[in-house]
């Protein structure tokens, strides 16, 4: 739970509209990841990571994999490292999302963590989605500024899209356990006052209209028979035959909004759709199970969803559909609900599960596709 925060008023007068400091938001913070640990996984190549370094007001970067010898030759100060979707690969780091679970899990994107030196920076800049930016190590000045828009002023550097106007309008110094929420918009820079600055941020997901267009226009047309075509049995002449009629726009209005009036199709399209996985290459498949699901839950106890598994689900009352990393599976709803809404599951939460031979084998499909996992620690 975030300390300092009434839920119900932040997110009717905040989420979405206006910046949002939260002191203490998390008492007592022990920061799961250490500077070197953070560089280890930026030399991956799997792992999406950047280098920023500034000098006089100039911010250059570079691309991961980075290697190790580039490290070693960094000045003492006015740098950074960025780090995302550490919750994919650090449990710890994972499990700082429950704490955001009073937004849908759909809507989160992943935690990105950065590790600054004095001075270091990414310079000011706006994002097009929400943000919670909260301090795990060190120290970190932010000044926030007005809202900007794709019309606002740039920099010449398109790979960082840095605002060459900036204003800063309220200025914070956060240290451990701090947070600070940024709606969409709001322009923010950042600047480590110490060299032991870590920050995480956790980003939500916000498709722009052209996606979810784009996407559920494919995802229809994946759909249809070529056989279906444009059909007018009952033409007339028309006196002008090089005009488009009102007529004609109606007929194609109708025939097009009958796809975006079917709540099933759309309900099935965006649930495959918002749980694609972030980075599908890296999407690990376990091996064939030997064991059945109740011997493994008898010898391990808990069962696990892998940390860059994306679960939700629509309830239909009688029968529910699971979404998982992109695929769609019909589920029992109380099931589907215990799935979606948790990270980990006990053994005595799945039995009532294991008599149910659909859910067995959902369950065993889940875990041969490396989205869930037997938890090794508790063997």
């Amino acid at each position: 739970m975030i300390n300092n925060l009434d839920i119900d008023n932040f997110l009717q007068h905040y989420w979405q509209q206006k910046p949002r400091l939260i002191r203490n938001a998390l008492p007592n913070f022990n920061n799961p990841l250490s500077p070197q640990e953070l560089a280890g996984l930026a030399c991956e190549q799997e792992i999406e990571s950047r280098l920023i370094t500034t000098e006089q007001q100039q911010w250059h970067v570079q691309h991961g994999p980075i290697e190790e010898s580039v490290f070693h030759t960094l000045p003492e100060k006015n740098w950074t490292l960025l780090v995302q979707a550490v919750d994919h690969w650090v449990p710890e780091v994972a499990e700082l999302l429950n704490s955001f679970r009073f937004i849908p899990n759909w809507r989160i994107d992943d935690v990105m963590v950065s590790y600054a030196t004095q001075g270091g920076s990414v310079g000011p800049h706006y994002d097009n989605y929400d943000v919670f930016l909260l301090q795990g190590a060190g120290r970190r000045r932010w000044q926030l500024g007005p809202k900007y828009s794709e019309q606002s002023s740039l920099q010449d550097n398109q790979q960082l899209r840095l605002l060459k106007d900036f204003v800063s309008e309220q200025e914070w110094e956060l240290s451990a356990g701090d947070m600070l929420y940024i709606p969409p918009g709001y322009g923010h820079w950042g600047t480590s006052i110490d060299n032991d600055c870590m920050t995480y941020s956790i980003g939500f997901r916000a498709p722009s209209y052209g996606e979810l267009l784009s996407d559920f226009c494919d995802h229809q047309i994946s759909q249809l028979d070529e056989h279906n075509r444009y059909t007018d049995p009952q033409l007339t002449q028309q006196p002008n035959p090089g005009e488009i009629t009102a007529a004609t726009i109606d007929k194609i209005q109708a025939l097009l909004k009958q796809f975006i009036d079917d709540k099933s199709a759309i309900g099935a399209w965006f649930g495959d759709f918002i749980t694609a996985p972030k980075y599908p290459e890296n999407t690990d498949h376990a091996d064939v199970l030997d064991e059945d699901i109740s011997t493994l839950l008898t010898k391990h106890k808990r069962l696990c969803r892998d940390s860059s598994a994306r679960f939700a689900y629509i309830n239909a009352g009688h029968q529910a559909t699971l979404f998982v990393n992109g695929c769609s599976y019909n589920a029992a709803p109380k099931l589907a609900a215990l799935l979606a809404n948790n990270d980990h599951y006990r053994a005595e939460e799945l039995q009532p599960w294991l008599e149910d031979l659909q859910s067995v084998e959902l369950i065993k499909q889940l875990v041969a596709q490396g989205s869930l996992y037997f938890d090794a620690e508790s063997d």
